[in-house]
């Protein structure tokens, strides 16, 4: 038997993780007290294949509920199993302050997703521009837009200061916009898009 880890909250927010979350194996997902902080978690029989979508997508699952009741949880990496939870709690003991500080910092917020399609055509004054840098400066471009994408709309004008920060992910053609958004704001961040 393994104590598997979703994820972590603090620990005055546990009274407001549901008690029907389900996760690997279909086993129920509890919280376990580490000093400020709790750690979700199910006893499992063994720790899950990397290759087990379906283990991957119970990972997820059981994230989401628990932030769908409007708890602002740190995900973890998938697939990490502990002893017992005395090693859990001295594993994550070494990361406390940190910890601690990002779930203060995040309190009350979520994560809402916008993906996009990307056309790589450039307009004519890009290119004009383009042709006029040097090949140095053109590849450092291009190297800082792989590593650090930039959005290819500008959010703050549509939304206002309705997200704390954003992260964006390019996946081919593919760009994937992660806003932080406070969960009494939700509603009002998805009329944005609609208006």
């Amino acid at each position: 038997m393994a104590i598997y880890l979703y994820g972590l909250i603090l620990r005055r927010n546990a009274e407001r993780v549901p008690s029907d979350v389900i996760g690997l194996d279909h086993a129920a997902v509890r919280t376990v007290a580490c000093d400020d902080v709790c750690a979700l978690v199910s006893t499992i029989a063994s720790t899950p294949s990397r290759q087990n979508l379906e283990a991957l997508a119970a990972h997820d699952r059981a994230s989401w509920m628990v932030v769908r009741n409007a708890v602002t949880a740190a995900a973890s990496r998938y697939g990490q199993t502990f002893a017992d939870e005395r090693v859990l709690c001295a594993d994550l003991a070494m990361y406390r302050e940190g910890l601690l500080a990002t779930l203060e910092r995040y309190d009350g917020y979520g994560e809402m997703r916008i993906v996009m399609r990307v056309v790589n055509e450039p307009r004519p004054v890009q290119a004009a521009i383009a042709k006029q840098r040097d090949p140095g400066r053109a590849y450092l471009e291009s190297v800082r837009d792989t590593l650090k994408p930039r959005p290819s709309l500008d959010f703050r004008s549509i939304l206002g200061e309705l997200f704390l920060e954003e992260r964006v992910e390019r996946r081919g053609d593919l760009q994937m916009i992660a806003h932080l958004v406070r969960f009494g704001d939700e509603a009002t961040y998805r009329a944005a898009f609609y208006s």
